[in-house]
């Protein structure tokens, strides 16, 4: 039984390095924009987001128009016994690898995908 023990360690190391090579073809995650104009777009970017935060709604920032690159998403309203709120807008990065849109939240450097979701590398 020992003597397996090695060859299930380098099985294990050729699994994990053929992972790396596969993930690492899709190439390095460049800045990419959406089009929030888009009524799909809009709605299926607010849900994810939504989801990504935890939360039922989102309202998006007002700089989330056109082809924009960095989508905000806006703190929860008050509730009726709050007088103010030292809570931040949350910031989203879109950027595609390859074929896949994502957004990438600024703080956390988490990433989502944003399936289904066309998205044009920024500068073209």
């Amino acid at each position: 039984m020992n003597r397996s023990l090695p060859v299930i360690a380098v099985a294990i190391a050729g699994a994990l390095m053929g992972g790396c090579q596969s993930v690492a073809a899709a190439g390095p995650p460049v800045p990419a924009t959406v089009d929030m104009d888009d009524a799909g777009t809009r709605a299926a970017v607010t849900a994810v987001l939504a989801k990504a935060l935890g939360r039922a709604h989102v309202e998006l920032g007002p700089g989330a128009s056109a082809q924009t690159a960095t989508v905000s998403v806006l703190p929860p309203p008050l509730g009726p016994y709050e007088t103010h709120s030292t809570a931040m807008p949350v910031l989203f990065d879109i950027v595609t690898a390859g074929r896949a849109c994502r957004a990438v939240r600024r703080d956390t450097q988490a990433v989502y995908d944003l399936t289904g979701i066309a998205c044009t590398p920024a500068g073209r």
